[in-house]
């Protein structure tokens, strides 16, 4: 006779149980967890922003591993709560846009994937060949690259080089975290390659922040900008403001090729962009329930709107979502950083965020999810605890 689904389930628990009294869960499960995460960034990077497809397997491997790796916590009432109202704010979404697609249904598991960082049990990953992965991924993305190659042009499996720009962003955030030199040259050399000013600036931005981390917290600290949500205020009312500003006063002459362009704003393709996130801007203030709920289909909306897609992850994410789902977005994240996990990684986090500030969908999606694990899950390179094991 077949045994009950949830009996199956019962002597999983038991067996998990008894392996974590007996102390083996916390040595060999340890040592797993950290390999799946480095599969995890293996298949990111592998793919390279080239199949959307790709990217949302990529996010169901992740949910299917950290439930595993997450079965028997405990969770905090206050993530509970907040991804509880969450969820009633999306329903009021799909039932005001009577929609339901893929699209809608990723951010849900995008939430739980949250979730599970949050409150994952293995805060530090520990891992004795943590190396051997980034030279792996180092070689994959110098030949994506070298095949992606056309005249002056270079980029990821991407093609675009500003999405190739964010992947090498974030493949620079994990090689700066352990001291992965050989990532971080590379990082560098890929600037004079893509020729990405979102990419060049925020690694700028990273360094201003690395060499003046006492100051700047405190100059945070005086404008109450000490946390994670006042940042992410921060940085859309900074990028709505510079798309007006340069909406004026940015020329349209043809862009140069050259690495003069890293030092320039002053092009037809930035032009179009600051257009198109400003009349987005005004879209909203026009309708405020577009403003609140999203626009519902946004690739139709946008074939109407404009020839260029909103280059800002916070509209990008307005425009699908709505600024309710934003912000309870933002407060789940916002939540589960104490003081000392926001000071330590104050530098990854300006820089992401600036980032998010000039190319779309990057505050959600696996990008997000790939920062996030960064953030949380990989300490920061400290000999005494990478030697451990």
């Amino acid at each position: 006779m077949q045994e009950p689904w949830n009996m199956i389930g019962l002597r999983v628990l038991l067996v998990k149980n008894s392996i974590h009294e007996a102390g083996i869960y916390d040595n060999k499960v340890e040592k797993l967890f950290s390999v799946a995460i480095f599969f995890i960034f293996f298949l990111y990077f592998f793919n390279g922003g080239y199949s959307k497809e790709l990217e949302h397997l990529i996010g169901l491997v992740y949910l299917i591993l950290l439930i595993f790796f997450n079965f028997s916590t405990i969770y905090k009432v206050k993530n509970i709560m907040v991804l509880s109202l969450f969820f009633v704010i999306w329903g009021i979404y799909l039932f005001i846009n009577n929609k339901l697609d893929f699209l809608n249904v990723t951010i849900i598991y995008q939430m739980l994937i949250m979730l599970f960082i949050f409150e994952c049990k293995f805060k530090v990953i520990k891992i004795k060949y943590i190396k051997l992965f980034l030279y792996a991924i180092t070689i994959i993305l110098t030949f994506q690259f070298i095949l992606n190659s056309s005249g002056n042009k270079h980029a990821l499996n991407a093609i675009d080089p500003n999405i190739s720009g964010g992947i090498m962003l974030l493949f620079f955030f994990l090689s700066y975290k352990i001291k992965y030199n050989l990532g971080i040259l590379l990082s560098f050399f890929i600037i004079l390659m893509l020729l990405s000013r979102n990419y060049f600036f925020s690694i700028i931005i990273f360094y201003l922040i690395v060499f003046g981390k006492p100051y700047i917290t405190r100059l945070l600290a005086f404008f109450q900008l000490n946390s994670f949500l006042r940042l992410v205020i921060l940085f859309i009312s900074f990028s709505i403001v510079v798309s007006f500003i340069f909406l004026a006063n940015v020329t349209k002459y043809k862009e140069a090729g050259s690495s003069s362009r890293l030092l320039t704003v002053s092009d037809s393709g930035n032009k179009q962009r600051f257009v198109t996130n400003a009349m987005q801007a005004i879209h909203f203030i026009e309708n405020p329930k577009d403003l609140l709920f999203g626009i519902g289909n946004y690739k139709e909306f946008q074939k109407e709107f404009s020839k260029v897609i909103v280059h800002n992850s916070y509209l990008m994410f307005v425009s699908k979502y709505g600024l309710l789902l934003l912000i309870i977005y933002t407060i789940f994240v916002n939540i589960n950083f104490n003081n000392v996990l926001f000071y330590d990684n104050l530098e990854y986090i300006v820089s992401y965020l600036f980032f998010c500030s000039f190319l779309n969908d990057f505050y959600i999606g696996i990008h997000f999810l790939i920062f996030l694990t960064i953030i949380f899950l990989i300490p920061t390179y400290n000999r005494n605890t990478y030697n451990e094991f």
